[in-house]
């Protein structure tokens, strides 16, 4: 079984071929301790810690003695130039419109953080969304009714804090509940062992690139800013 380490192993003869590398789940690329470097091998395995790894060569005089990103074969993209606040809240709703798979994380004492994914559909102001009744998901949102989700990459991030409401399948709106349904399993197919759960947006962050880092928040107590906060 391939190793953990996120050191790169260097084969022992003198003129390696290739090296082990963890590929980083962000960028898809092959990482070299805290450097990433393109590479032509495929995945070979999962670790124990789910980091794929791979087979990369068939240059060692690029892998040993890793320094600089221009050593590792990478080169700096200009970042793109910031969008105002108008464009990002705009961009931010066409994502939510236009999409409908997004990552829901919940927590409660005693239990740590809970991620899934799911299907949700976007009514202008809420998220509706639905898993099983007896899952960790709903039991942490009894205890504790708040979640935050991500939609899309790292390389264009939208999160929202939200406030969760239980619904029980009798309880959801025929809208919305049409609407689920064209998106994921139609929970009205097996009303006890679903439950729907409403997101009401608090906060709402999104940004594209480091330059957009500054100002990432775009809404704060359910309400669109004038402009934007850290």
């Amino acid at each position: 079984m391939l190793g953990n380490s996120s050191r790169p192993k260097v084969n022992k003869r003198n003129n390696p071929t290739s090296v082990t590398a963890d590929i980083c789940p962000h960028t898809g690329r092959a990482r070299l301790g805290s450097h990433e470097v393109a590479f032509n091998g495929i995945a070979a395995a999962t670790t124990t810690s789910g980091l794929r790894q791979c087979r990369i060569g068939p240059r060692p005089d690029r892998l040993q003695g890793v320094s600089t990103r221009e050593e590792a074969g990478m080169s700096a993209a200009p970042l793109p130039p910031p969008r105002d606040l108008a464009r990002r809240r705009a961009d931010t709703v066409d994502r939510l419109a236009g999409g409908f798979q997004m990552w829901l994380a919940t927590g409660s004492d005693g239990h740590g953080a809970h991620l899934i994914p799911v299907a949700y559909v976007w009514d202008g102001s809420t998220l509706t969304t639905a898993t099983f009744r007896r899952s960790r998901t709903v039991s942490n949102l009894r205890a504790r009714p708040q979640a935050r989700l991500a939609i899309g990459d790292t390389a264009d991030v939208v999160m929202i804090d939200t406030r969760a409401i239980l619904l029980n399948v009798p309880d959801i709106d025929v809208a919305s509940a049409e609407a689920y349904a064209k998106v994921s399993t139609d929970p009205r197919n097996a009303p006890d062992l679903f439950l729907y759960i409403r997101l009401v947006p608090e906060r709402i962050l999104a940004w594209n690139s480091l330059a957009e880092f500054g100002g990432r928040t775009l809404m704060l107590e359910s309400s669109w800013l004038d402009s934007p906060v850290d």
